[in-house]
């Protein structure tokens, strides 16, 4: 029996890995993404077939986030409503579960409002692997935990540190910090 996968990279595109069918074949593919509709032949910068039996979906103007639900509808010269290949590749479970995050980093440095730049979830999860901690199954969860650590560190240790806050009408966090000093020399 086949498994999709569904797998999130740099790209925002999310990959749809299926087996027992021909994605090259289609002459149509429609993606149900939680509330919003996607189609091969109105959107082909957004849902892309990249082989034979991988589907990506650029996500990057998606509104959706969270644990969003997908469906993915095949069409071809002999299917007029066409065939949810998910439910029959997923051996009849009716909606692949996408996880997506709210996580934003700023590459240049710049700071966006709402945002945060906390550890990718591959650093996080390899630092669990590494210390042997159980974490949740989804990167929204996962970035549940890493709010709640910002939380306690900011609420529990600031009031401890010498110093002040870099920009304190912008920063959120309580690193990094001016007018430190070590053996009576100002460091930072």
């Amino acid at each position: 029996m086949s498994q999709n996968l569904v797998i999130a990279n740099k790209d925002n595109l999310v990959v749809y890995v299926f087996g027992g069918i021909d994605l090259t074949l289609a002459t149509d593919i429609k993606v149900q993404f939680g509330a919003e509709s996607y189609s091969l032949l109105l959107d082909p910068l957004i849902v892309i077939v990249t082989s034979a039996t991988e589907l990506s979906l650029n996500l990057s103007a998606t509104l959706e986030v969270g644990k969003v639900f997908s469906t993915v509808t095949y069409f071809d010269g002999t299917s007029v409503n066409g065939s949810d290949i998910t439910s029959r590749e997923l051996a009849n479970s009716d909606q692949i579960v996408v996880a997506i995050g709210t996580q934003l980093i700023i590459e240049d440095g710049s700071v966006v409002a709402d945002a945060n730049s906390w550890v990718t979830d591959a650093e996080y999860k390899a630092f669990a692997k590494l210390k042997g901690y159980s974490i949740p199954a989804t990167q929204p969860d996962r970035e549940a935990n890493l709010a709640n650590a910002y939380d306690f560190i900011n609420f529990t240790y600031e009031q401890q540190l010498q110093g002040w806050r870099v920009t304190p009408q912008t920063q959120t966090g309580c690193m990094p910090r001016s007018n430190i000093y070590a053996y009576g020399v100002l460091v930072a």
